[in-house]
């Protein structure tokens, strides 16, 4: 097992797997494009974060720190909305578009629901 400490969160991981491994499944299983047709939310983005191969690539947005990368992990979410209540946020504005869901972002700003 692989620990990897952030702040006061541990996550524990297998050998050889890891949330990049979801996304490819889950892509190979219901034959979608892992680059544009499945949203990423994590909360630690950073290079050396929990989240960081997970969210550095693709749609992919953060409920706590970014990446460098301008491409990918963004951070949309108010100021101050961070961990639980930036997922909350980011779920809550998901928006059935006929073939597709979208993040709509441009409703009211606030925090949570």
């Amino acid at each position: 097992a692989l620990p990897i400490c952030i702040d006061e969160v541990i996550d524990v991981l297998c050998a050889g797997t890891s949330k990049r491994n979801v996304v490819d499944y889950i892509a190979t299983r219901f034959e979608l494009n892992p680059a544009i047709e499945i949203l990423r939310i994590g909360d630690s983005g950073i290079e050396d974060g929990n989240d960081f191969e997970f969210l550095d690539e693709g749609l992919a947005v953060s409920s706590g720190s970014v990446s460098a990368n301008p491409d990918s992990c963004w951070d949309f979410t108010p100021a101050g909305c961070r961990q639980v209540n930036a997922t909350i946020w980011y779920l809550s504005r998901l928006a059935n578009a006929g073939h597709y869901w979208h993040l709509d972002i441009l409703r009211p700003p606030r925090c949570g629901v």
